[in-house]
């Protein structure tokens, strides 16, 4: 004969099958949080225009790309490049900044990737455009956004994102953006407004 001696799994008793209440700590919106917001709503409205310089870090980059080696994913014609967005490896990036419209360069870069081969593109720059936002005041506030001015609208940001975190209550459809965007005027200015307020019941 013989003896086994083990542990048993501890019964579980409910006390309630109510579902759990959890009280969150009050969601606190923060200025950086309203600005970032703010901006993103600006950039609606933003503006590219043609400049005559160098290409810099933050500008819009119409380039042909030829793939040289590795790199056919990358090559074609009339590509826009935004500088700084990290879409492309960072040698590409830093391989344009300087270069002219009609000027062509060769950059090579190897992915991040082990045992990858090194990747190289013949790039020549068609144009370059420069991003612009207009000035944010109590007029642009009205007209574009609907609200008495620029510190209701922040006001209402902070309120909107209050509603949106997860430690409020409930979320509710009326306190979604309503986005109304519009066709560009020119192939160099492209505008999308955005209603800053609940939609009507």
């Amino acid at each position: 004969t013989y003896t086994v001696e083990f542990t048993l799994r501890p019964s579980a008793e409910l006390s309630s099958y109510d579902a759990v209440e959890i009280e969150m700590p009050p969601a606190e919106v923060t200025e950086a949080e309203i600005d970032q917001q703010v901006d993103m709503l600006m950039g609606y409205h933003a503006t590219f225009e043609d400049v005559e310089r160098a290409v810099e870090g933050s500008d819009y980059v119409t380039v042909d790309i030829k793939n040289v080696a590795n790199a056919e994913a990358l090559a074609g014609e009339g590509r826009v490049i935004a500088m700084g967005a990290g879409h492309l490896p960072k040698e590409f990036d830093e391989g344009l900044l300087g270069m002219n419209v009609d000027e062509t360069k060769t950059i090579s870069w190897t992915p991040e990737v082990e045992g990858a081969e090194e990747a190289s593109v013949e790039v020549t720059v068609k144009g370059v455009k420069e991003r612009e936002l207009p000035e944010l005041n109590d007029e642009f506030a009205k007209t574009n956004f609907g609200f008495d001015g620029v510190d209701a609208m922040r006001d209402a940001v902070s309120s909107r994102r209050t509603a949106a975190s997860p430690s409020s209550p409930s979320v509710s459809s009326s306190t979604r953006w309503t986005r109304i965007t519009s066709s560009p005027s020119s192939r160099s200015s492209a505008r999308t407004s955005c209603r800053a307020f609940p939609p009507a019941a």
